[in-house]
Order: C-alpha cells, then sequence, then structure tokens
C-alpha cells in the first residue's frame, strides 16, 4: 500500500492489486476518524505510481468510483506522527532553505544594481570629464588663436611702422641730399661769379694802366 500526505490532513491512500491502482482520498479528523472525500481506480497505471516513493498526486486520477467501493480503516500510529512531524519539519526546512536562496537572489540583485549603477557613474563621470578636456581644448585653442591674430596684428602695426619710419628717413635723406645739390650749386655760383667780378676788375686795372701810359 501507499500513502500521501497531500496537507491539511488530507491524505490520499493507495493500493496498487491485479494490475489495478486503487486509490481513495480522505480527510482525517480523528485518530480513527476520517471524512471520505474520492475515490479512483487507474487500470494500467505508471510505474512511477505503483511505489511509494514516486507515488505523487498527479497519480490520483482515473474512473471514479463510490464511497462504500472500499473500505477504510483508520488509525494513526506514532511512526505516521513521526512522519508527519518529519514531513513538517522537512517542508520547514525547505521552507527557510527557499527563503535563504530569494535572500541570496535578492542581496545578488541588489549587488549588480549596485554594480550597474556604479558602472553608470563612472560612465557619466568620464563623460563629464572628456567633455570638460573638450571644452577646454576649444577654449584653449580660441585663446591661441585670438593670442596669434592678436600678434599677427601687433607684426603687422609693427611692419608699418617700420616702413613708415623708412619712408620718412628716406624722405628726409632725398630732402637733405636736394638741399645739399642746391647749397653746392649755389656755392659753385658765387664762386663763379667771384671769379668773373675778379678777372673784370683785373681786366679793369689792366686797362686804366694802360690808358696813364
Amino acid at each position: 500500500s501507499m500513502k500521501l500526505d497531500l496537507g491539511g490532513d488530507t491524505w490520499i491512500v493507495a493500493l496498487y492489486d491485479h494490475e489495478v491502482l486503487e486509490m481513495v482520498k480522505i480527510k482525517v479528523t480523528g485518530s480513527e476518524t476520517f471524512e471520505w472525500l474520492a475515490t479512483k481506480l487507474a487500470k494500467e497505471p505508471t510505474k512511477l505510481c505503483k511505489a511509494q516513493k514516486t507515488f505523487t498526486a498527479a497519480c490520483f486520477k482515473g474512473e471514479d468510483k463510490d464511497k462504500d467501493t472500499y473500505k477504510i480503516h483508520l488509525k494513526a500510529s506514532k511512526e505516521e506522527k513521526q512522519e508527519k512531524g518529519e514531513r513538517k519539519k522537512a517542508d520547514k526546512d525547505e521552507d527557510e532553505e527557499d527563503e535563504k536562496e530569494n535572500k541570496e537572489d535578492e542581496d545578488k540583485d541588489e549587488d549588480e544594481e549596485k554594480d550597474e549603477k556604479e558602472e553608470k557613474d563612472e560612465e557619466e563621470d568620464e563623460e563629464k570629464k572628456e567633455k570638460e578636456k573638450e571644452k577646454e581644448a576649444k577654449e584653449k585653442k580660441e585663446k591661441n588663436k585670438d593670442k596669434d591674430d592678436e600678434d599677427d596684428d601687433e607684426e603687422k602695426e609693427g611692419k608699418e611702422e617700420k616702413e613708415e619710419k623708412e619712408e620718412k628717413e628716406k624722405k628726409k635723406k632725398k630732402k637733405d641730399k636736394e638741399d645739399e645739390d642746391k647749397d653746392n650749386d649755389k656755392r659753385g655760383k658765387d664762386e663763379k661769379e667771384d671769379k668773373e667780378k675778379k678777372k673784370k676788375k683785373k681786366k679793369k686795372k689792366k686797362k686804366k694802366a694802360a690808358s696813364s701810359l
């Protein structure tokens, strides 16, 4: 025979006899009393449903039978109570294990979420730093451009001033040379006039001396 505790004092009691699986579902109400729930008869059941270890609630299927088809005499034993207690303990341990696994999964999810957030924050920081670097590089480039333009302007102004100064010096030299040439011409002219005056004076003396003879 086989028995399966469904919980809540509900049991399935089964017997495999002459290639037929006879099953009765009951609800235990006392040490020797119970409430009948259903009776089923399964012909050619699966191998799993023929053994206590592999018998499950899924095996409870087949042809429905009346309450009085099979008689059941119930008597609760210490062994059954012990089994029930052990089953409850096993269920409790399983629940605790499930709870522990769920907590571990939650902690893992939290850690993964935390890691993802930290990774995202790091990426945002890197992106921010990259933008700041680009901004600084752009400002530096513009500043260098302004300085280059300023240097170009200063160089241009200096060149223009130099050219203007050179032009003035050139004009001054030219004027000085013209003045010098004028002075030289005037001096030459004066010298020539002096020579002619002296020559005339000399001729006049000679003429005068000749007339007095």
